[in-house]
């Protein structure tokens, strides 16, 4: 349902999470009908976009991970990098500006 044109979905979390840069993160789904667009190998190298970034698939770097089960549940079986097409939407924030050279910080003294 409510799918664009091109069949793209985005689903929108009921909270932002903030994100840690050097943190890794897993963003998975669950289809109950099984049914799912991939492409075998996508993560056989690195990936960049933005800030954000997914590393080459390795034993310890599960890209591609998966898990088959009648309800949601964490993924753990290697897709052997495969990638599945479910993107996060990242908004970067931006960070306050430093202040006027010269300018007295709040708690200083002068």
């Amino acid at each position: 349902a409510d799918e664009t044109a091109s069949g793209w979905q985005t689903l929108q979390l009921s909270a932002p999470i903030t994100v840690v840069a050097g943190t890794t993160y897993l963003a998975s789904y669950f289809t109950p009908q099984g049914r799912f667009g991939y492409r075998t190998g996508y993560f056989t190298t690195a990936r960049a976009n933005g800030p954000l970034s997914a590393p080459q698939n390795t034993p310890t770097a599960g890209n591609g991970t998966y898990r088959y089960a009648a309800t949601s549940t964490f993924p753990v079986s290697s897709g052997g990098g495969s990638n599945y097409y479910v993107d996060v939407v990242y908004t970067p924030t931006t960070p306050p500006a430093d202040p006027p050279v010269g300018a007295v910080q709040p708690g200083a003294v002068p």
